[in-house]
């Protein structure tokens, strides 16, 4: 409101006094004074705070109540419609989902005091929480129990083998189970032929051409050179005739025998040595006999090769003569045995 004192109007009148002919300056500057005290009042700024008993209106301000008006009428404190009475609440009960909590609460319902301890719900081994796969990882959905599925599983997880030619195979709970079928091929390491019939004495799986089927039978390919070998030591007596070398139905060709005797302990002078090589060719029985190895002198050295032609499905063999006359010699016999092709 205005701070300025309005000043009492003029003791005498507008047209008081002798010969008086208009207005008195005094009342001219009162009136504008109660103007200006006029304007203030209507136009200023009203400061500081009213107090809620200042109000008029009808009714009794509480906490239940507000203020309402009408559209020029005199307001009135009402309370709300619709609501914003006192109340009181008696209970409160919770009760669980069932799948993520039990479905009855401990303590539930609360009437006067307490707490609400919801308790996770229970499961046998073997089953999670998870949400259903139908409509994929973008669909939204509530919570589950049960084993886990394939679908629940990521991308990068195998569930399931692809059989080929010769492996098949199977995954069910934690066990993974694998088969064979068929022959392993060649690509593959294997002989991609059914060996079950096959094999006997000196008989071997073969390639007789690159890249070729693998087949069973004895030794025939000259670059396999080394076929058998004997090595005989601390011996003292002759040996009689020993297969060295059984050849197979497809094993006819030309053979080297290497023979190298020697003398470990000696004997008496006219002691001595000879190595017999036995094998039959296309037209009979041959044979090819060493020179004499001296058994009297110690480290004494006999060292022959001798090729031979042998048929096939015969025997190369081996013996040797000692002639001891006084003395206890002993020597060391080592026979290889090469095909040539």
């Amino acid at each position: 409101m205005p701070t300025t004192q309005l000043s009492e109007p003029p003791i005498r009148t507008p047209f008081d006094g002798p010969g008086a002919t208009g207005i008195s300056w005094a009342w001219i500057k009162w009136i504008q004074d109660l103007y200006s005290w006029v304007t203030n009042l209507l136009f200023s700024n009203i400061g500081g705070s009213l107090n809620v008993s200042q109000i008029n209106a009808t009714g009794t301000p509480g906490p239940t109540t507000a203020l309402f008006g009408g559209n020029g009428t005199q307001g009135a404190w009402q309370v709300p419609a619709g609501g914003g009475g006192g109340g009181t609440v008696t209970s409160v009960a919770l009760d669980g989902d069932g799948v993520v909590f039990d479905a009855s609460v401990p303590g539930s319902p609360i009437t006067t005091a307490g707490t609400l301890k919801p308790a996770l719900a229970k499961y046998y081994q073997g089953n999670f929480l998870k949400t259903p796969t139908p409509g994929g990882p973008a669909v939204m959905s509530p919570w589950e129990a049960g084993p886990i599925g394939n679908l629940d599983l990521p991308a990068d997880v195998v569930t399931s083998i692809t059989d080929d030619t010769n492996v098949t195979g199977s995954i069910a709970a934690q066990d993974l189970t694998l088969g064979w079928t068929g022959q392993l091929g060649l690509a593959r390491g294997g002989t991609d032929a059914d060996l079950s019939a096959t094999g006997g004495a000196n008989e071997v799986l073969q390639q007789t051409t690159s890249g070729g089927a693998v087949t069973v039978g004895q030794l025939g390919n000259p670059s396999l050179k080394s076929y058998t070998k004997v090595d005989l030591t601390a011996q003292t007596n002759s040996i009689g005739s020993t297969t060295l070398f059984a050849v197979g139905a497809s094993g006819a060709g030309t053979y080297r025998v290497s023979i190298s005797a020697v003398t470990t302990t000696a004997g008496t002078s006219g002691d001595t040595l000879t190595v017999t090589i036995g094998w039959v060719n296309e037209s009979g029985a041959a044979t090819f006999t060493t020179a004499t190895l001296d058994l009297s002198t110690l480290s004494a050295e006999l060292d022959v090769t001798q090729i031979l032609s042998s048929a096939a499905s015969q025997n190369i063999t081996y013996s040797t003569t000692v002639s001891a006359i006084l003395g206890n010699p002993q020597y060391s016999l080592h026979l290889r045995l090469e095909y040539l092709g």
